[in-house]
């Protein structure tokens, strides 16, 4: 009985609106759907991931570019220790239990590069590293350090994206084998 009384009310209160308040009434509706269709509920919030810095590292090889950015993303052990040798025994090194090594060595034929790494952000499958450079004074080419950080690991990362600034530098798909 209360559904017949209600139904009779909205029935009743339908029609006493006019034409033009009608039309705005369905204005609002739609506008307001419009604005929930993109309103960003539900998804996947980005999170921020620690960058703790790896010093006292050297390029194993002195094969780099000197026209591009020279950019690593080290999932394991071998790989790490076949690109880069520390300088002496007492660096920390990584745990790839828990842990990946992002790395950067920026250098041209005449400037030398100091990188910062200074965030990292996963959104989804997408592991985003930020990073920034800065030119040494007096720097000789040829003598720039490889500047290397640790990242937490997540199984769930199908690529690394690295952005100097917010520019998109290189995207470097993950495949993880079990």
């Amino acid at each position: 009985m209360q559904g017949v009384i209600f139904s009779c009310t909205v029935v009743s209160l339908l029609s006493s609106i006019n034409k033009m308040d009608m039309k705005k009434i369905v204005f609002v509706v739609l506008i307001s759907s419009i604005i929930a269709a993109f309103t960003t509920v539900g998804v996947t919030p980005s999170s921020s991931n620690s960058v703790r810095e790896l010093s006292g590292y050297k390029l194993r090889t002195q094969e780099f570019s000197l026209r591009d950015f020279n950019l690593w993303f080290v999932t394991n052990q071998g790989t790490f220790d076949g690109t880069f040798v520390p300088e002496n025994e007492n660096v920390l090194k990584p745990s790839f239990d828990n842990e990946w090594v992002v790395g950067a060595k920026v250098e041209t034929q005449a400037n030398v590069y100091n990188v910062t790494f200074r965030k990292a952000v996963l959104h989804k499958e997408v592991l985003s590293i930020y990073f920034g450079v800065e030119r040494e004074a007096d720097a000789k080419p040829g003598g720039g350090n490889v500047t290397l950080a640790t990242v937490t690991k997540n199984n769930t990362v199908k690529a690394v994206n690295f952005y100097h600034g917010n520019q998109l530098i290189k995207s470097i798909p993950v495949v993880n084998v079990y």
